[in-house]
C-alpha cells in the first residue's frame, strides 16, 4: 500500500510491555486501504515458451461493490468512478524468463475491490484474459478430508476500501548515518493525515530506547513554523549558575521507554494515566489531542551513539481513527508503517569509573573517572560532571594544579576523582523496602503486587568542568536520562531473573534505587562541527553491603499461599533459589558491614626528662548497614600481641617495639544503622616519627537476627581486621 512511502506498511497488532508490533495472531491477512489512496499491486508473470514474447496494455481486470454509504453520495457509479487502474504498456519476456509487474489501483469510494484477473495482448495481436485466484487450503479436519485430498474453496484477491481507515504520511528529515559514541544529533519525523477523517490515536515504538529521546509533539502548519520549531528545541539548556547540590523529587516506576503516545490520551506501561503524580517529573511526553484532515504533526528525535559499531534500528508508526491506546493491555490492530535506520557509531570516548576506600572517613569512598580520548586529531573540552544518588552526595577533590576548563586532546587521558558522602538527611530505604515486600508478596502470597513505589528524592551532584554547566534537571534532558536508565535496568533484570516474568518488573523492582550511583558526564568539541553530547555509567557500586533481596526469601510469618500441586510447590521453591544464586553470585566483591577508622588527635610528654611520648586516637566505627544496628567489640592489637591473633597483619611499619596500645584496649558498642561510635584510645611511643598503628580486630552480631533463621539468609555476624595500614605522625 501507498508505494509512493517509503517503509513498510500493514495492519498490525500493538501491546504493551515494549514488545514489537506483530502480526495478527489469527494470522489472517486484513488488507485495507483508506479512500484516495494507491494500492500497488505485484504480479509475477513467467514466460513457459522458448522463445521470446511481449505482453501489451497488461492490465487488471477488478470488479467494485461500493458500500451504502458511498453510494448514497455518489449516485450513479458511471458518472464517478469508483477507482482507477493503471496499465503497463509493454512487459518484454524471454524465453524461460520470469518477471514481475506492478499495477496500482487507486480508490475513490469506500467499498470493496475484488481483482478478478489480468488482462493483456499477447504479442500485440492475441487479447488474453488470465483468472487470478488464490487456491484454497488443504482440509484436514475428517477422515474423509486426510484419505481424499479436499481443498477450500478458491479465494479471491481484493481489498476493503474503508473510509475510516488512517492514511498517515510518515517522513523522516535529518536522520544520520555516522554519530560519534555519546554525540547526539536532532532528526525530525513528520506526519500527515492524509484522510477525511481524524486521528485519534498515534503511537511511536522504538527498537533501541536508548538510542533514541523523543520530544513532546507539535502541530505545524507550514514549513516556517517547522524550522523555527526546530531550531528554538535544544536538548542540553546552558546556564551560568548552576547548583552544586540539589534534591529533586522523581517518579521511581519502572516503565516501558519503547512505546511512545504522540497523539490520544497519554498512559503509562500499566495502562494508568501517566504524568499525574503532583509535583513529581514525569517521564511521559504530552502528546495532542488529536490529528484533523490535512493537519501535520512534527514530531523532534534526537539520535544518540549509544553504543560503537554498526546497527539496524527500527521505528514504527502506529494511527489509528478510533482511541486504541486503552486497549494496549489486550492488543489492538493499527495500521503501522514500520522504517528501519542504518546508524554506525564511531568511539570518541573510553569512560570507566573506579572505587577506592577513605583512609580518613570509613563512611565516605573516594570514586575515580577515567576518561580517554580516543579520537585521532580531536579534541574534547568537558562541561560538566552530574552524578546522581538517593543516599550520597559527591564533591570533587581539587587540587592547587587542578584546571579550572578541563581539555583532553586526542589520545590522551584524564581522571577525575570525587568524594562520596552520605547526604545529611534521614535514609528510610523505601525503595529496597518495597522490593522486599513486592517479591514476597509474588512469591508466597496468592494474589500478585500491583503497587507501584513511591517517588524518591535524588540528590544531583554537578561539578563544573568548562565555562557554562548545564541544568541536569531540565525536563527533556532528564526525562531521556531516566528512560535510558529504565531500558538499561529492564535488560539487567531480565537477565538476573529470567523465572520472572518481565510484565512484573514494575510492580517489584523501582527504578531507582537508594545506594546506587548513576554518572553522565557531558562534553563538547573544540572545533570542526561543534558537536556535543555526553557518556554515561550507571549503577556504580561503592562496595558497601545492600544486599536485601534474600529477606524477601523468607516465607511470612502469616498469610503465605497453600501450594496444591507438587508442579505448583515445585516451580516456587525454583524461584526462589534462582534468586538466592544471583545473590550469591554478586557476593564475590569485599564487603564490609562495618568499618574503622583512626585518627590522631593529639601527643603529649609523659615526662620532660622521659623520651616517652602518649598519642590521643580517635577509633571510629561506622555501620553501613540500613537495616541492622549491630553490637560490637573492638579489641587494640599491639605489635608484641599480633601473633595472637592469626588474621591480623603479621607485620607493622617500623620497629616492633617503637609503640605498643595502652590504657583501655577493649571496647564494647552498639552502632545504629548508618550510624557511628567513636572511643578514645592511647598509643606509647618510644620515639617519634611515623608509624602504622593499623591493628585491631573488631567482632560484631546483628541486633535483630531473625533474618538468619532463612537458609538464603546471609550470616549477621561478622569478626574484621584492617585491610591497609593507618598511618600517624607522632610529633612534638
Amino acid at each position: 500500500m501507498s508505494p509512493d512511502l517509503e517503509g513498510e506498511d500493514g495492519v498490525l497488532e500493538w501491546r504493551n510491555g515494549g514488545a514489537a508490533p506483530s502480526a495478527l495472531v489469527n494470522g489472517s491477512a486484513d488488507h485495507r486501504c483508506s479512500v484516495g489512496e494507491s494500492v500497488a499491486v505485484l504480479l509475477v508473470v513467467k514466460n513457459p515458451l522458448t522463445i521470446g514474447i511481449t505482453l501489451n496494455g497488461f492490465t487488471l481486470d477488478c470488479h467494485f461493490d461500493a458500500a451504502l454509504d458511498a453510494k448514497a453520495t455518489n449516485g450513479d457509479e458511471s458518472e464517478s468512478p469508483a477507482f482507477a487502474i493503471t496499465t503497463v504498456d509493454t512487459v518484454v519476456l524471454e524465453g524461460g524468463q520470469t518477471s514481475m509487474v506492478t499495477v496500482t489501483i487507486t480508490t475513490h469510494c469506500a467499498g470493496r475491490l475484488t481483482i478478478r484477473g489480468a488482462t493483456y495482448l499477447l504479442c500485440d495481436i492475441l487479447p488474453t484474459y488470465k483468472t487470478l485466484k488464490m487456491p484454497g487450503k488443504r482440509l484436514n479436519d475428517t477422515m474423509e478430508q486426510r484419505v481424499t485430498p479436499t481443498y477450500s474453496a478458491d479465494i479471491q484477491l481484493g481489498f476493503q476500501v474503508d473510509a475510516s481507515f488512517p492514511r498517515l504520511e510518515a517522513v523522516l528529515e535529518d536522520f544520520p548515518d555516522t554519530l560519534m559514541s555519546g554525540s547526539m544529533q536532532r532528526a525530525l519525523v513528520r506526519l500527515t493525515n492524509r484522510t477525511q477523517q481524524s486521528c485519534q490515536s498515534i503511537m511511536l515504538w522504538l527498537s533501541h530506547p536508548s538510542f533514541f529521546d523523543v520530544a513532546s509533539p507539535q502541530l505545524v502548519d507550514t514549513d516556517e513554523e517547522s524550522a523555527e520549531l526546530a531550531e528554538s528545541q535544544s536538548m542540553y539548556v546552558y546556564s551560568d549558575n548552576v547548583e552544586a547540590t540539589s534534591e529533586v523529587l522523581t517518579a521511581n516506576v519502572l516503565r516501558d521507554c519503547s512505546m511512545f503516545v504522540l497523539a490520544g490520551p497519554a498512559i503509562a506501561s500499566d495502562g494508568s494515566a501517566a504524568g499525574t503524580e503532583c509535583g513529581v517529573k514525569s517521564h511521559a511526553l504530552i502528546p495532542v489531542e488529536t490529528l484533523g484532515p490535512g493537519e501535520s504533526l512534527l514530531v523532534p528525535v534526537w539520535i544518540r551513539g549509544d553504543r560503537v559499531g554498526a546497527h539496524t534500528l527500527s521505528m514504527a508508526i502506529g494511527a489509528s481513527t478510533t482511541q486504541s491506546t486503552r486497549a494496549l493491555t489486550t492488543g489492538c490492530k493499527m495500521r503501522t508503517r514500520k522504517f528501519e535506520i542504518d546508524l554506525v557509531v564511531t568511539p570518541s570516548l573510553r569512560v570507566n569509573a573506579f572505587v577506592r576506600p577513605s583512609v580518613q572517613n570509613p563512611h565516605e569512598r573516594i570514586l575515580g573517572i577515567e576518561i580517554e580520548n580516543v579520537q585521532s586529531g580531536l579534541d574534547i573540552q568537558l562541561v560538566q560532571s552530574t552524578f546522581t544518588s538517593g543516599h550520597y552526595e559527591l564533591l570533587p577533590l581539587r587540587t592547587g594544579t587542578t584546571p579550572r576548563v578541563v581539555q583532553i586532546g586526542s589520545k590522551q587521558t584524564v581522571n577525575l576523582m570525587y568524594k562520596a558522602r552520605p547526604w545529611a538527611r534521614d535514609v528510610q530505604a523505601q525503595p529496597e523496602q518495597f522490593t522486599i515486600s513486592a517479591l514476597q508478596q509474588y512469591i508466597f502470597a496468592k494474589d500478585k503486587p500491583t503497587a507501584v513505589p513511591a517517588p524518591i528524592r535524588l540528590v544531583h551532584s554537578n561539578a563544573v568542568l568548562g565555562h557554562q554547566g548545564i541544568d541536569s534537571t531540565h525536563s527533556s534532558l532528564q526525562a531521556y536520562i531516566a528512560r535510558s536508565q529504565a531500558h538499561r535496568r529492564r535488560t539487567m533484570l531480565c537477565n538476573a531473573y529470567p523465572l520472572i516474568p518481565e510484565k512484573f518488573h514494575s510492580a517489584l523492582f523501582p527504578l531507582y534505587e537508594t545506594f546506587g550511583i548513576d554518572f553522565v558526564l557531558f562534553w563538547s568539541e573544540t572545533g570542526g562541527k561543534g558537536r556535543t553530547g555526553h557518556h554515561s555509567i550507571t549503577g556504580i557500586d561503592l562496595g558497601v553491603p545492600h544486599d536485601y533481596i534474600n529477606e524477601a526469601l523468607t516465607p511470612p510469618a502469616s498469610g503465605a499461599a497453600r501450594m496444591w500441586l507438587k508442579d505448583t510447590e515445585h516451580d516456587r521453591q525454583e524461584l526462589i533459589q534462582s534468586i538466592a544464586n544471583r545473590s550469591a553470585a554478586s557476593a564475590h566483591r569485599t564487603e564490609r558491614t562495618l568499618d574503622v577508622a583512626l585518627r590522631l588527635t593529639g601527643v603529649r610528654r609523659v615526662s620532660e626528662a622521659d623520651a616517652l611520648c602518649v598519642a590521643d586516637i580517635e577509633v571510629s566505627v561506622y555501620n553501613h548497614s540500613w537495616q541492622h544496628a549491630y553490637n560490637a567489640t573492638l579489641r587494640l592489637i599491639s605489635p608484641s600481641e599480633s601473633g595472637q591473633a592469626s588474621e591480623t597483619k603479621p607485620e607493622s611499619s617500623g620497629p616492633q617495639a617503637a609503640w605498643t596500645w595502652c590504657g583501655v584496649t577493649t571496647h564494647t558498642l552498639s552502632v545504629d544503622p548508618l550510624g557511628s561510635v567513636c572511643v578514645q584510645a592511647q598509643v606509647a611511643c618510644s620515639a617519634l616519627g611515623i608509624i602504622d598503628v593499623g591493628m585491631w580486630e573488631l567482632s560484631a552480631t546483628a541486633v535483630n537476627a531473625t533474618a538468619a533463621t532463612s537458609p538464603y539468609a546471609k550470616s549477621l555476624e561478622c569478626k574484621l581486621h584492617p585491610l591497609h595500614p593507618s598511618f600517624i605522625n607522632v610529633t612534638i
